[in-house]
């Protein structure tokens, strides 16, 4: 897949198979999963279903139902991953994605628009109504139609539907993200297991992504209509905070407690997801304690904020050493995942489980549902944030972004600003008096909020020697994406054409008008799920010793909304338990 956005896999485990750190394996389906970090950790929690492969009534690819429902609900409201109106992001405003970017906050979601005309839409417009989430053929409704889809108002025609009867066949794993609005009922406060640790405000996990789930008791619940049961407990960060929604099942209401008791329930909770189990084979209680109080306190840091600031915008922490260390484009969130890459840190963080109930005569279909209040927020960089030293030799990688100028065509210049909101100087250290001059033109007329906090400046080379004469409208500077994006949005300032490409093939291309100040310019992937956007090239069309200014870049993984986002991995199989190795999978969960 072009895009990896959740993933899940599983590998069966009879007890005896050895392990990394030598800790008993457990017998059981082992399954992990992963997630895009820039989708940050759901605060609807991830919940786990199960069901026979032999089930397959609803067709083999369609979630639970409740989550169809609540997916349903929402496209019927015409409302956004978060309850906001239809279009009220400016997904469709002249700047893209640019349009929702400030620097204290990310934006929201754009809105899908149905036909109304097929089968499919009539059954959805019939949610209005209370009637159930099924077109007139009979088949369990999915999604509406998309554009360019035949028109067809019967059940002869349901062809142009997306129903259960135009599903794949069968598998063994399916993965769901499902971004629904956020609910209107609220958790009752809980201090024992079982207990939801929801607020009277909506805070708990049930009141987001409008499954209607609650934290329960540790077992498979009664099937639904499509034979999905779903694990009664959730699967959340280890932390408890009102403004964060996700709660395990037995954490406390942070409404009536202190954060000390929160923060002692919570590495209580630590240890418990492991069992019998260590952190690390041989490490004592007081030793796992620490790192537990450690980790939950990198868990506050991460959530604290939310959701003015997303999960991806925050960093690690600062280093004890200062400036004297090395500076890292690391988010936290990333910092987590890869500390996950233990499968008993995974299982800490809510990303593991082990299925002990299984029938070993049975063949099951596992699928994992994260819980977004955000379909996909906006990841916003600044390429001018890029070490300096790098910078001007051409070649920087920062931030997930491949940043290389041709030293023998233009050069890379920076100002880096100190947090404080402060004017351009009119002279920067190292930085031509012109380029200089084009940092304060295009910061000029920015409001409050919109100053990034640093610009990239692209220079051609003047006609001075030692530089020779560059070609017309040459490339000045070339922006590799490490994670290939559905669209993204360039704010420049200058003379010259922005241009994405993927795979090497252009996708979308606009044309920086000279403007002096930064301009917002949306590039969009066509066929996303083919042909993502990976690399961003800006020419220059100002001849010799002309700028062009970058501000900021801003992309999301997806530019799809108010559908559910089905994945469905390839059936790849492998042996090895997935506790033995971090990378092992079995796409299968065969019980023979």
């Amino acid at each position: 897949m072009p895009f990896s956005l959740l993933g899940l896999q599983a590998a069966i485990a009879d007890g005896s198979e050895p392990t990394f750190d030598g800790q008993p394996m457990q017998a059981g389906t082992h399954l992990r999963w992963a997630f895009a970090p820039e989708l940050g950790f759901p605060p609807g929690a991830f919940w786990l279903c199960r069901r026979p492969l032999r089930e397959s009534r609803c067709g083999p690819n369609v979630p639970p139902v409740a989550v169809s429902e609540a997916i349903a609900r929402q496209q019927a409201a015409g409302t956004d991953a978060t309850g906001i109106t239809a279009g009220a992001d400016g997904g469709t405003a002249p700047a893209g994605l640019g349009s929702v970017v400030s620097f204290a906050t990310a934006g929201e979601p754009t809105s899908a628009e149905r036909c109304g005309r097929c089968c499919c839409c009539l059954a959805l417009a019939a949610l209005e109504k209370s009637v159930a989430a099924r077109c007139e053929c009979g088949h369990a409704l999915v999604e509406p139609c998309q554009a360019g889809d035949p028109e067809s108002e019967s059940a002869a025609r349901c062809d142009c539907c997306r129903c259960s009867a135009r599903r794949q066949p069968p598998v063994n794993i399916s993965i769901t993200i499902c971004c629904c609005a956020t609910g209107q009922g609220s958790g009752t406060g809980g201090t024992g297991n079982g207990g939801t640790g929801g607020n009277s405000s909506g805070g708990g996990t049930g009141s987001v992504g409008g499954t209607g789930w609650q934290p329960g008791t540790g077992q498979w619940g009664p099937p639904d209509e499509c034979c999905w049961r779903v694990w009664g407990q959730p699967f959340t960060l280890p932390v408890t905070r009102a403004n964060w929604p996700a709660r395990y099942s037995g954490a406390l209401d942070p409404g009536t407690n202190p954060d000390p008791v929160l923060a002692d329930r919570d590495v209580l909770e630590c240890g418990q997801r492991l069992g019998s189990l260590n952190l690390l084979n041989g490490m004592n209680s007081a030793a796992e304690q620490q790192y537990f109080s450690q980790l939950r306190a990198e868990c506050v840091r991460l959530v604290e904020d939310w959701p003015a600031i997303s999960n991806y915008a925050v960093g690690i922490d600062a280093s004890d050493d200062g400036t004297a260390a090395p500076q890292l484009s690391l988010h936290l969130v990333s910092q987590l995942q890869l500390s996950a890459l233990s499968p008993y840190m995974a299982r800490v963080l809510g990303l593991y489980f082990v299925d002990t109930e299984a029938d070993p005569a049975e063949e099951y279909q596992y699928c994992i549902v994260g819980l977004w209040a955000q379909q996909v927020p906006p990841q916003v960089r600044s390429p001018g944030s890029a070490p300096t030293g790098a910078l001007a030799r051409g070649t920087a990688n920062f931030d997930g972004l491949a940043i290389t100028a041709d030293p023998s065509v233009s050069h890379l210049f920076a100002w880096q600003g100190d947090g404080s909101g402060a004017q351009l100087p009119a002279q920067i250290q190292g930085v031509p008096a012109s380029v200089a001059a084009a940092f304060g033109s295009a910061a000029a007329s920015l409001g409050p909020g919109q100053l990034p906090p640093a610009l990239l400046g692209v220079q051609v080379n003047p006609l001075v020697w030692p530089f020779l004469l560059p070609r017309p409208d040459p490339t000045v500077c070339t922006i590799t994406l490490g994670t290939p994006v559905a669209e993204v949005a360039v704010s420049l300032a200058g003379q010259g054409m922005v241009t994405a490409l993927a795979s090497g093939a252009q996708v979308a291309t606009a044309s920086v008008a000279g403007s002096s100040s930064l301009t917002w310019y949306p590039l969009a992937a066509s066929d996303p799920s083919a042909a993502p956007i990976d690399q961003i090239v800006i020419t220059g069309t100002g001849g010799p010793g002309s700028t062009v200014v970058l501000g900021s870049v801003a992309s999301r993984l997806l530019h799809i909304a108010n559908r559910p986002v089905l994945i469905v991995p390839r059936t790849d199989t492998h042996d090895e338990p997935a506790e033995s190795s971090a990378v092992a999978a079995s796409a299968g969960a065969d019980q023979d």
